[in-house]
């Protein structure tokens, strides 16, 4: 059986906000993630509809992608049942930073690797 991270009641609460579910309700929202994440299509939209469970780092590309506040962030880390940003961790530090100067996911890439930390996205 297969759970989905978002229920319908949490859908339609958190409709006002740029959450998962804004995305998933508005199409221009979520297309204009989709593209700037690099998501595969197909992954993306079983994400919103609740058939797959996302990483850590999935929904930081995402939250990074559709330019959300850290609270945004941090409650599409929770409704995905991963951990919220923690300021002490380097990393997430980064992350941190990268929000709240309204970074892109390239530039933050960037910094990641200047500073010798994982990458969010894996580049073959």
């Amino acid at each position: 059986m297969k759970h989905k991270i978002i229920s319908t009641t949490t859908k339609k609460k958190y409709i006002g906000n740029r959450t998962i579910a804004t995305a998933y309700r508005i199409p221009a929202v979520s297309a204009k993630a989709r593209r700037f994440s690099s998501i595969p299509r197909t992954y993306f939209y079983q994400l919103f509809q609740g058939t797959r469970r996302p990483g850590r780092d999935k929904v930081l590309v995402l939250a990074i992608a559709m330019e959300c506040t850290l609270e945004e962030c941090n409650r599409l880390l929770t409704l995905a049942h991963q951990s919220i940003l923690y300021a002490r961790n380097p990393r997430d530090a980064l992350i941190l930073h990268a929000l709240h100067a309204h970074r892109t996911l390239f530039q933050l890439e960037e910094s990641l690797q200047a500073h010798g930390l994982p990458l969010l996205q894996r580049y073959e």
